[in-house]
């Protein structure tokens, strides 16, 4: 095998890839003006399902038969060395400079390896769309464990598939696609997370099969057209790719569309521009579509696009602006982009094209061609290198456990001198003593802060020793009494709901009032006020508060619909939402006429490392000198002025942090009474 393309290369194929990959890019990059990047994965997997299948029918066209073991060896080795080559790094990379990191990334790893991290995700309800804090740094293998797993199943089904009638097949085929794609309109709800939908093998496939599609419908020889109808068909085509662009530019992960059909759209949109492509290659007449989509730009990155999806995430997870580099906008997206491209680069050039070009097959046959010394020689070389990677894994795991043990004893030590003594009111009180705050208060630490919260009821009178809040002025008994909150709540009010796998994965804490009365102030918030909650229920022990995990503003809308609907809209609304997508004014117009009648609406802006944070922010200030009766908690500059007061995440809360966060609100709250 050699390097050159064969004759038959499909080489608009990689522009078709680097659009793809650029969307993609853009989107992770946390832009506001391609929402719809995500779709890149989308067009990805059509390109896949065709690719694969006329790889099939092409051999069994030749020979009568398929080689599945070749196909499969040739499957693995195009995926699986580049993907090992990021594992490895990211996680030795981890393991020196992230350590506190290393126990999520080894529960990821095993997932990875075996191309399972969808269901994985999908089992552990973990959100693809949750935006605050590091990201897992192995999530982006979710697709790749899709088209694999297609890999798998698919070559098994052609060789039924090829022995009937093209009509039949193609009727079979497209029977598939529209049925993965009722099943996504099916288990979509709009008022929860879609990223079972969004992960699943059985709801995605639907564009493997669009793509096989097309490699069964033209599979003829040569068609021949007219320069007309070539002229056509290229317009055609040139609109079809234009299409793509305006999904990916309008499109949003929230849209009820997408996942009632739209992704289908997608689908065929790119099965439509890759067969009038094919047809279009064909002829002899010059093609603006083919130039444009074979430019020497889009085919360096097309064929590179492989390794740029593998290593962008990780390297996107480690460079969190302001918190692992002093980066942000463009300087720290020109800073991503080199390091993603340069690492890519090696790849293609040290992994992936020498492995493609036959390294591994003549290593193979040189060994079984040796014979004596030599032989000996190669099977003692290889067994050596097996054993010494074996035993560097075994010993990255073991040093990975005593450095994520010594952290977490850290964490616990430091901490617990941290917490200030007991805030004590007349009803109830938080045994402090028991309470474990953590420096990154994320989702998978917040089971420890709550199950090791104790809400004590205790009838005493306030002593001496009762605390004041951090700016030292008011107490909590005197913001509890001048915000009529703080008499008989019953402690145990509190309800934590977690993941259905039963596993202690904290999804949402709200506090429960069966008295069917409004509360004097609603909470309403995402991730951060989770991690804030104990601190707030220790000063205001009759805060009503919601507070969820991934929580977007558009789910926000709909909780304080369906309270005013009910009657319990508060006269004081506090909102903490925006950490986990952008905002629109739509969106902020329809929650500001939702609440017309509410007294106070009070908004808490964003600190966080994404590049939409200041684009929140203004729609927040603008929506406040807009409405006298809403205004803004300027967190984000409170925040950036104190010490210790994020985690590594930059956006979840030490103990530091939720005692500024409860005292910003309380002072808030006092000082509009």
């Amino acid at each position: 095998m050699t390097a050159t393309k064969p004759k038959t290369y499909l080489f608009y194929l990689d522009g078709l890839r680097a659009i793809a990959i650029l969307a993609v890019l853009a989107f992770h990059s946390d832009n506001t003006w391609l929402p719809g990047g995500f779709l890149g994965v989308e067009i990805f997997f059509v390109i896949s399902g065709f690719i694969i299948t006329k790889l099939l029918l092409d051999e069994w066209q030749k020979n009568g038969r398929v080689d599945l073991k070749r196909f499969w060896f040739r499957r693995l080795r195009r995926l699986i060395p580049a993907a090992f080559t990021m594992m490895l790094t990211t996680w030795i990379c981890v393991l020196l400079f992230f350590p506190d990191e290393i126990n999520q990334i080894c529960e990821d790893l095993i997932y990875g390896i075996t191309f399972t991290n969808n269901w994985n995700y999908i089992i552990n309800e973990r959100s693809y769309f949750d935006l605050i804090g590091r990201p897992r740094l192995f999530e982006h293998l979710w697709s790749l464990g899709i088209e694999f797993q297609f890999y798998i199943a698919w070559a098994l089904a052609t060789i039924m598939l090829f022995r009937l009638p093209r009509w039949l097949a193609c009727s079979l085929i497209l029977l598939f696609a529209l049925t993965s794609t009722y099943l996504m309109a099916t288990i979509y709800d709009p008022n929860s997370d879609p990223s079972r939908v969004y992960f699943g093998t059985d709801t995605r496939v639907s564009a493997l099969f669009i793509g096989s599609l097309v490699a069964f419908l033209i599979r003829s020889p040569e068609i021949r057209l007219s320069k007309l109808k070539c002229k056509q068909l290229n317009f055609s085509a040139l609109l079809g790719v234009i299409g793509l662009v305006l999904f990916c530019i309008y499109a949003k992960s929230s849209d009820t569309f997408l996942y009632q059909g739209g992704f289908l759209c997608v689908s065929i949109l790119t099965a439509i521009v890759i067969g009038l492509c094919l047809i279009i290659s064909q002829q002899n007449y010059f093609s603006f579509v083919l130039m444009l989509l074979s430019n020497r730009v889009f085919r360096a990155i097309g064929v590179r696009a492989y390794g740029i999806y593998l290593w962008h995430w990780a390297i996107f997870g480690l460079t969190q602006p302001f918190v692992d580099v002093p980066l942000e906008g463009l300087s720290l997206l020109v800073f991503r982009m080199t390091l993603t491209f340069v690492f890519s680069e090696m790849t293609f050039r040290f992994i992936e094209k020498p492995i493609r070009n036959g390294c591994i097959e003549r290593t193979i046959e040189t060994v079984f061609k040796s014979t004596g010394a030599e032989h000996k020689k190669y099977v003692v070389y290889w067994t050596l290198t097996g054993a010494l990677s074996l035993a560097g894994c075994s010993g990255l795991m073991i040093v990975s456990n005593q450095e994520l043990s010594v952290v977490q004893q850290h964490v616990i030590n430091e901490t617990a001198e941290d917490v200030s003594p007991i805030i004590q009111a007349t009803t109830v009180k938080l045994d402090v003593e028991r309470i474990i705050f953590t420096p990154e208060l994320n989702s998978s630490l917040l089971e420890v802060v709550i199950e090791n919260t104790v809400f004590i009821q205790d009838k005493a009178i306030l002593t001496a020793e009762t605390q004041e809040i951090s700016n030292g002025q008011n107490s909590a008994d005197m913001i509890a009494e001048q915000n009529n909150i703080s008499a008989d709540v019953p402690p145990n009010n509190l309800q934590i709901d977690r993941n259905k796998n039963g596993k202690g994965y904290i999804n949402r804490i709200r506090t429960i009032d069966d008295t069917g009365k409004k509360p004097a102030v609603f909470l309403l918030g995402d991730s951060v006020m989770v991690g804030a909650t104990p601190e707030l229920l220790k000063r205001l022990p009759k805060l009503s508060i919601d507070s969820q995990v991934g929580r977007q503003l558009s789910k926000g809308i709909q909780i304080l619909a369906e309270r005013k609907n009910n009657g319990l809209l508060s006269d004081t609304v506090i909102i903490h939402l925006g950490n986990n997508s952008p905002v629109n004014v739509n969106q902020m117009t329809t929650l500001v006429n939702l609440l017309g009648d509410t007294k106070k609406i009070i908004f808490v802006n964003l600190k966080l490392p994404r590049n939409y944070e200041s684009a929140n922010n203004r729609l927040f200030s603008d929506i406040a000198n807009k409405n006298k009766n809403v205004s803004v908690i300027d967190w984000r500059e409170n925040s950036m002025n104190a010490k210790n007061i994020f985690g590594k995440d930059g956006i979840h809360l030490t103990a530091n942090g939720a005692k500024l966060y409860a005292g910003l609100i309380s002072e808030v709250l006092v000082a509009q009474k």
